[in-house]
């Protein structure tokens, strides 16, 4: 709690009577009840630096993400999300612990926070992870336990001598988990590192948009949401109650307000990500 947290960063004289309250406050009212799936696998896709605005599902002209854009028409699109830092390490950490990384970072309380991970296998569910080594470069001493414990998944495919796997190889990884392990339910956290920097082209799925960085990076996300979709039919013919949540880390600047690539301002190019929650048979489209 928090008179907990300003003893153990050294704060001086705390009265409870004075935090109580404000604690008090932030506690939120139960959610509605929506649909329940008992025993549903939790499949969390993380793409590298993808900005909303560069998907059909987000209004973007180009045909880039048919198969992400296939997936929001039947789940929930968020509107307005934000990554928590515009940095991949943080990022990812802020997400599978539910708290601000980058300030517990600072405070120096890192270390040991309960995972997301952590959390389901108490539930027991099956946990794995299918990530680069992208996760951990910025400030990487300060995530040296969650390397060495995979962020609390126990099954892990992590390369740490490989800068980018590509994206047909990590979805081989996923499905190849569900063949080998067939868990009864299953919490997958898959990151896909494209269409981060260097941006290539991969004239296998489509002509290129062109040779501009920023065509280039658009091919790059037509290649990982090709790859994307194969993994979603996948799990639409062999764990048909899973529940999908698509994100991304951050987003990516090309010169909107005078830099490039990512974790240097706040703007919207940078910060604003896509979410679409799909669940199967349940609201359907809502935005």
């Amino acid at each position: 709690n928090v008179l907990d947290l300003a003893r153990r960063v050294g704060v001086g004289r705390v009265r409870a009577d004075t935090v109580a309250p404000v604690v008090t406050s932030l506690v939120a009212a139960p959610p509605d009840r929506g649909p329940r799936r008992p025993g549903a696998d939790l499949i969390l896709i993380t793409v590298d630096a993808l900005r909303a605005d560069h998907l059909g599902a987000y209004g973007y002209a180009r045909p880039t993400s048919p198969r992400i854009d296939r997936l929001a028409q039947t789940s929930t699109v968020f509107e307005r999300a934000y990554a928590a830092v515009p940095h991949t390490s943080f990022s990812i950490a802020s997400m599978l612990m539910g708290k601000y990384a980058y300030s517990l970072g600072q405070l120096g309380l890192l270390e040991g926070n309960e995972t997301l991970a952590d959390l389901l296998r108490h539930y027991r569910y099956k946990t794995a992870a299918f990530y680069p080594p992208a996760v951990f470069y910025v400030d990487g001493e300060q995530f040296k336990s969650y390397e060495q414990n995979h962020y609390g998944f126990e099954y892990a495919r992590y390369e740490p001598f490989v800068e980018d796997l590509d994206a047909r190889a990590r979805t081989d990884q996923v499905i190849e988990f569900f063949g080998k392990e067939n868990p009864a339910r299953a919490f997958v956290w898959v990151h896909y590192f494209g269409p981060h920097e260097p941006y290539v082209t991969h004239p296998e799925v489509a002509p290129s948009f062109g040779t501009s960085a920023i065509d280039l990076y658009d091919d790059e996300i037509r290649w990982v949401d090709h790859e994307v979709g194969r993994l979603l039919d996948f799990l639409g013919k062999e764990r048909p109650n899973a529940v999908i949540v698509l994100t991304a880390d951050h987003g990516e600047e090309f010169g909107e307000h005078g830099g490039a690539y990512h974790g240097s301002t706040l703007f919207d190019e940078q910060e604003r990500v896509p979410l679409i929650v799909h669940v199967p048979d349940g609201p359907g489209r809502r935005r």
